[in-house]
């Protein structure tokens, strides 16, 4: 998969309602995945999770 150009990738984490998703295999082999809200602000990201 081709990187994103810093402006690209600047756009991608300024798109309103994009989450991110966390994900791993449990020891069964089923998968947990948790969303997780964040902000993307003068260079930072911030998450929020429950």
């Amino acid at each position: 998969m081709p990187r994103l150009s810093e402006a690209e990738t600047r756009r991608f984490l300024d798109e309103p309602g994009v989450l991110m998703r966390i994900a791993v295999v449990r020891e069964d082999g089923s998968p947990l995945v948790t969303p997780i809200w964040f902000l993307f602000e003068d260079g930072a990201d911030f998450q929020i999770g429950e």
